[in-house]
């Protein structure tokens, strides 16, 4: 059993509560409702997806290579026991190619969020709509809200409506998300 605690340590808490968003809550999907855990040399490497976006980052703690199930409060984040007979797929190759080339600048969401405060709520709208500005692709807004309070680094490939990569700007080979756009906005 893994525990990592938030009063110990912020920032890795935050980056595996940011992979545990991207994970599916639809029962009859297994592998999209697991945290993937690869071990490192230098810690381990934790991926989620709910087939809309998946969410990669890497931490200084050791967690046995498998997927996982954890249990999310809001102090601790714990890993038991890796599940048995699930094959997660190879999940690099949802990471478009040639999207590196093509930046789309910034989104700052320090500061942002959806909730009680109409500061951070408007905060983040105006954050999504320099967003889908910037990328010409309009994407689930609850999957922005998701991504770490913030600032990343957009790359979109050259054709229209496919997916877009986010990168964290102070760490951007260690946290990133890809997502899917939407086919059309509502």
């Amino acid at each position: 059993m893994c525990e990592i605690k938030r009063i110990n340590n912020q920032d890795e808490f935050e980056r595996i509560l940011f992979v545990c968003k991207a994970r599916s809550n639809e029962k009859g999907h297994p592998l999209l409702a697991v945290v993937h855990v690869e071990r490192m040399r230098s810690g381990s490497r934790l991926i989620a997806t709910d087939g809309k976006r998946l969410h990669v980052t890497e931490i200084s703690k050791r967690i046995t290579s498998g997927d996982y199930q954890p249990t999310v409060t809001k102090d601790a984040i714990t890993f038991d026991k890796p599940i048995a007979d699930i094959n997660f797929p190879n999940w690099l190759r949802v990471i478009p190619e040639q999207t590196e080339t093509v930046t789309k600048g910034t989104i700052d969401l320090t500061g942002t969020g959806i909730g009680k405060n109409p500061k951070l709520t408007a905060k983040l709208s105006v954050e999504f709509g320099s967003f889908v500005r910037k990328t010409g692709t309009v994407v689930n807004l609850r999957f922005i809200e998701d991504l770490t309070k913030t600032e990343w680094v957009i790359f979109t490939q050259k054709e229209k409506n496919k997916a877009l990569v986010l990168k964290q700007k102070t760490d951007p080979d260690k946290t990133f998300a890809v997502i899917m756009p939407l086919n059309e906005a509502a």
